[in-house]
């Protein structure tokens, strides 16, 4: 099964970054100050070790901010993404891309820290995990109760 989901999930990526520049194209929504402006607000948060950059390898960080700056000189005289020719578009998108899939790396491990009690006890502890792990719990519960809800079926009533 876990072969299966990384194979399955080969393929998403690697359909996401043959349709990305396309999309990413035809997406006027998203202005280049906007980009801008995301990736000044990720670099602030690179430089201040926030955001779970903290846990992210100092190498990867550095390669984020040469991204960066790739797309801050590609963007700076630009007033709109129509502006550039389909090839500046196609690079621009996958610098964006990888910055996005290295932030969400960073986001994963940004920790999250909750008071928790302890089942038949009154006594409250701070319980600490990153995102990913979050996440990954509460898919498992999710996936658990859905399990749960397939196998019991409501009861019906025979009962005219």
């Amino acid at each position: 099964m876990h072969n299966s989901r990384r194979n399955w999930t080969g393929v998403l990526l690697v359909a996401c970054f043959m349709v990305a520049p396309a999309a990413f194209a035809q997406d006027h929504t998203q202005s280049a100050a906007d980009i801008l402006q995301q990736q000044r607000d990720i670099r602030q948060d690179i430089l201040t070790e926030k955001r779970g950059w903290d846990a992210i390898d100092a190498s990867k960080r550095n390669a984020v901010i040469a991204r960066q700056d790739k797309v801050f000189e590609r963007l700076a005289d630009v007033g709109t993404l129509e502006e550039l020719n389909p090839t500046e578009i196609t690079e621009l998108s996958n610098d964006l891309e990888w910055i996005h899939s290295i932030a969400m790396d960073a986001e994963n491990e940004r920790l999250v820290c909750t008071r928790e009690k302890k089942t038949g006890t009154n006594r409250v502890q701070r319980v600490c995990r990153t995102a990913g792990q979050v996440a990954r719990e509460q898919a498992q519960a999710s996936e658990g109760w859905h399990r749960l809800q397939s196998h019991n079926p409501a009861p019906r009533s025979d009962k005219p």
